[in-house]
């Protein structure tokens, strides 16, 4: 019987380890068939194949001696197996068959730099390995990597290793070839392995009669996919990811979708506006939110209410101004003070107060006109304090006073039940106490509601402004809210140890917990402060 027949009748019983994770040079897709004899003694082939680094793959078989053929073939050995790549010499005969992967569709020869400059050691690779090498017979291997630098070949790494007679049939699960431990190098020295330009295997058989074969050819690394079009085997942001992975490019992807691309949260962005709210900050859900709200236009030389004009409002900026004639005269021009209104820049220590009107403008000039706007702003249109935003919060006023009562009902559904499941007076007289305490709690909740003022006011120019805080209401809303659950809570206890039965006690705690949680999620949307304005 064969080797081929022997492998074919036993694979079943070998159990062959895995390699580990590496770049795929070649997994051994798609049949391939040399065939060399006498007569034919050289016989070459080459296949396009996308699971082989370089997308090609070359082999040939050649007859060195002996009456029969020696063939290479890349097939799968048993039906649905996986591919190998199998070297056999027939009776009597012997022979070399080789392997090589240089990018190019060419048997006959080798193009040394075809691989482009394949870096084998991107993924932490430091050998080649061929996986489950069976052999009968004595032979000898060798795999060769070129360095794509050197166009001539005389710059490369050659690893051999010579396997004697086994005792019947062998088998190795990895075979390993280092990187820094060559049998040889070129004339021109080593390859370098972060750059390589092609990688033969040589396969001799000076024993005739020798069947060996082997699967996957790969590296040691840590990503198991065969290198992209640029010799990769990551994507742009250093996942091993195949381009066909759909989250190939996206773990360091951008706003826009540009692998490491400048648009990510946090960074400046343009929100399309006007003034002062024309920049924004990229937020997580990579939208451009505006750093700067419109506020009330105030004299600073910034187009505060973002409408695209500046100082607008203040039509006397940069008017000349000043005061007096003859001795008493001075002269400058209004511009911006520190309150946001106008001042005159003249000298006026220059004037001689005796001989000057006595009448002095809020931008402290004599006989300035100038007075303060019922905003608060020397020399503005009174406009700096419009702009109030108000929020209607009646409906959450509603809800909050609903929730209350909706928590004392429930409190009340569970005494009402003990009370009809026991006698005893004890338990019947804390039921009763219970539902006077929801009863208080939730009166207390109902007033607390309607304390809060109807509309809540936020209004820009807010140092004219008392602002006041709805915290501490609220956290009173919710501490009470909460006391209403725990009664709840007991009550639930006393009414499954008086009804001896879960029979809706499920339900009814559901209902009570949940109570309690729509009371704080309508408590977070009111306003914690709101602001009462008086402008004369």
């Amino acid at each position: 019987m064969s080797f081929r027949s022997v492998v074919c009748a036993v694979v079943s019983l070998f159990i062959f380890l895995p390699s580990s994770q590496a770049i795929i040079l070649d997994d051994f897709e798609g049949d391939q068939v040399v065939e060399a004899y006498p007569g034919h003694a050289l016989d070459q082939n080459v296949l396009s194949v996308p699971t082989a680094v370089g997308g090609t793959r070359a082999i040939e078989a050649e007859l060195t001696g002996g009456p029969g053929g020696v063939t290479l073939s890349i097939e799968p050995l048993i039906p649905n197996g996986d591919p190998v790549a199998a070297h056999s010499q027939d009776s009597g005969t012997t022979g070399i068959t080789r392997l090589h992967w240089d990018g190019d569709l060419d048997a006959t020869s080798i193009t040394f730099n075809g691989l482009n400059c394949l870096d084998l050691t991107q993924d932490g690779a430091t050998a080649f390995v061929l996986d489950s090498v069976n052999y009968d017979h004595a032979f000898e291997m060798a795999v060769v990597a070129y360095d794509s630098h050197d166009a001539t070949g005389q710059t490369h790494s050659l690893f051999s290793q010579s396997f004697s007679e086994p005792v019947g049939s062998m088998s190795i699960d990895e075979l390993l070839f280092a990187f820094n431990s060559p049998t040889s190098i070129g004339s021109s020295g080593p390859a370098d392995f972060s750059c390589i330009g092609a990688i033969q295997i040589i396969v001799t058989g000076d024993n005739p009669a020798l069947d060996m074969d082997f699967s996957r050819f790969t590296t040691n690394g840590n990503c198991e996919l065969v290198p992209d079009d640029n010799g990769s085997v990551f994507d742009e942001c250093g996942e091993c990811l195949a381009p066909s992975n759909p989250l190939y490019n996206t773990s360091c992807a951008d706003c826009d979708g540009i692998p490491n691309g400048p648009n990510v949260p946090g960074v400046v962005c343009e929100t399309g506006l006007l003034g002062n709210c024309q920049f924004g900050t990229i937020n997580d859900n990579c939208e451009c939110e505006q750093d700067e709200q419109p506020g009330a236009e105030v004299c600073d030389g910034i187009d505060n209410n973002c409408d695209g004009e500046i100082d607008e409002n203040f039509p006397d900026l940069g008017e000349v101004c000043g005061a007096g004639e003859g001795d008493c005269q001075v002269e400058g021009v209004y511009v911006c003070d520190d309150t946001g209104g106008l001042t005159c820049d003249a000298d006026f220590d220059l004037l001689d107060l005796s001989d000057c009107s006595p009448i002095i403008g809020c931008d402290g000039i004599p006989g300035s006109t100038l007075t303060v706007d019922e905003c608060g702003i020397c020399g503005g249109d009174g406009t700096a304090c419009e702009g109030c935003a108000s929020v209607d919060i009646t409906q959450l006023q509603f809800e909050l006073d609903g929730g209350a009562k909706h928590q004392e009902k429930l409190i009340l559904r569970a005494t009402t039940r003990i009370k009809k499941q026991t006698s005893r007076k004890k338990i019947r007289q804390w039921a009763e106490e219970t539902e006077v305490l929801a009863h208080e709690l939730q009166t207390l909740n109902w007033i607390l509601s309607w304390t809060l003022p109807n509309v809540i006011s936020e209004c820009p120019a807010s140092e004219y402004c008392v602002t006041t805080s709805n915290v501490e209401s609220l956290d009173i809303y919710r501490e009470r809210s909460e006391a209403l659950r725990d009664l709840g809570r007991q009550a639930i206890r006393r009414l499954k140890r008086a009804q001896k039965s879960m029979k809706g006690i499920r339900k009814l705690r559901r209902r009570i917990n949940s109570a309690h949680t729509t009371n704080l999620g309508v408590a977070e949307q009111v306003p914690e402060t709101y602001t009462a304005c008086a402008f004369s």
